[in-house]
């Protein structure tokens, strides 16, 4: 026994378990117009179809990409139809489809904690500039030669987000380790890493930091029987929370924690938005989806009035809503139903630690736009890593024959 874990622990790493950690940071820059991030995702697939003339397609996804192709296909005859985006998507699609069977939980927690060390490094030194000098921070450029089209990327403010364009996309990024460190009990690193996130100043960050050590006091007290060890977790997070409420470093994300109103339109547009167009929408667009290619056509059409939500055309951030309110907007009520069930497929096919990590990414779909992007792919690999029933399509390559069985 001793020996198959040892075996296990020098398993190899593969190109899976580098890429998933790097994907979100590689894929900021772009080369002649395409993302760095897409390129690597061609290679990377081409790469494991080569190598092993198989994929694993995770059926309530493919259910799920499926509908929303279909549904674009009879509704480009209104709209048009985005071929760029869904040459993306069917990406996306495959290289989450390389997943299962092929990457080591394990591995990829060693590869994400190496990575980690150089990406938190990059927000302590910016926590220094901005809290002790007085500094403005921008972007930390892993690639010299390489720009980003991000309005962000240039951009200098008083908030911590090393090697990533926001700070709520370091938190974003960080969370997976963050589990895998609670699923491990690496208390240091827990400690570490929620520092890291607080000083970022994020406030969706430190809500899912919260909720991650919430989870973990009453997974030892439940399963473990570790009644003082919660006691204590539940203890240092009131000390916490009264300590950040507190400092003036933490001000601007505990406003946006408490402040959320119509009348904050920062707040107003992450997190209700989409559920108050959704809500005011015509019952046929509630249904089948609105027609228009997304949600900015439709708040620009005319259709809808903005002066209402306290909107206006100049705006940069128009038609910004959060994940489930792009679906439920673009793909109506079956689109969100069957998006809501592919969460669900994968809580109940998730072990009892790793289910905290699929809470924090339903939450995301409430506060953030991670709806078949970069960060979509991060958290949809990380869940897949961890699925342990058989929901898998296997599609086998050979010969110029496909055929499909289940695993």
């Amino acid at each position: 026994m001793n020996e198959g874990i040892n075996n296990r622990r020098k398993k190899k790493i593969s190109l899976m378990e580098i890429f998933i950690p790097l994907f979100c940071l590689i894929n900021q820059y772009e080369i002649a117009g395409l993302h760095l991030g897409l390129i690597c995702v061609i290679a990377a697939v081409a790469i494991y179809f080569i190598k092993y003339r198989e994929f694993y397609l995770y059926k309530p996804l493919f259910i799920f990409f499926l509908f929303m192709i279909v549904h674009d296909f009879f509704r480009m005859f209104i709209t048009g139809f985005n071929t760029g985006l869904w040459v993306e998507r069917i990406l996306y699609l495959l290289i989450l489809s390389c997943i299962y069977k092929k990457v080591d939980e394990e591995n990829l927690f060693r590869v994400w904690k190496i990575i980690g060390i150089i990406v938190m490094a990059g927000i302590f030194y910016q926590s220094f500039q901005v809290y002790i000098l007085g500094q403005s921070v921008s972007t930390i450029n892993i690639f010299p030669f390489l720009q980003s089209n991000s309005e962000n990327y240039l951009l200098g403010y008083d908030r911590p987000h090393s090697f990533f364009l926001e700070p709520a996309a370091y938190c974003t990024w960080i969370l997976p380790l963050l589990c895998m460190c609670m699923k491990r009990k690496k208390h240091i690193w827990m400690v570490f890493i929620s520092i890291s996130i607080l000083l970022s100043t994020s406030s969706t960050g430190i809500l899912m930091t919260g909720v991650i050590w919430l989870f973990y006091a009453f997974v030892s007290a439940r399963s473990e029987g570790k009644y003082f060890n919660s006691l204590m977790i539940v203890g240092v997070l009131i000390i916490g929370i009264g300590a950040f409420s507190n400092l003036s470093i933490f001000s601007m994300a505990l406003n946006k924690l408490t402040n959320i109103s119509i009348t904050n339109t920062s707040n107003s547009v992450r997190l209700v938005l989409g559920f108050q167009l959704f809500w005011a929408a015509p019952l046929i667009y509630k249904v089948l989806g609105i027609p228009y290619m997304n949600v900015e056509n439709y708040m620009r059409s005319g259709e809808v009035a903005l002066s209402k939500y306290k909107l206006s055309l100049n705006l940069s951030y128009l038609g910004f809503v959060n994940a489930i309110g792009n679906c439920m907007l673009i793909y109506g009520v079956f689109g969100l139903l069957l998006y809501l069930k592919l969460f669900w497929n994968i809580w109940k096919e998730s072990d009892l630690y790793s289910k905290c990590y699929v809470l924090t990414c339903i939450i995301s779909i409430f506060g953030q736009s991670v709806f078949w992007n970069s960060l979509f792919v991060t958290q949809f690999a990380v869940m897949l890593c961890s699925v342990e029933r058989t929901s898998f399509i296997r599609v086998t390559l050979g010969q110029g024959v496909t055929s499909n069985s289940y695993e």
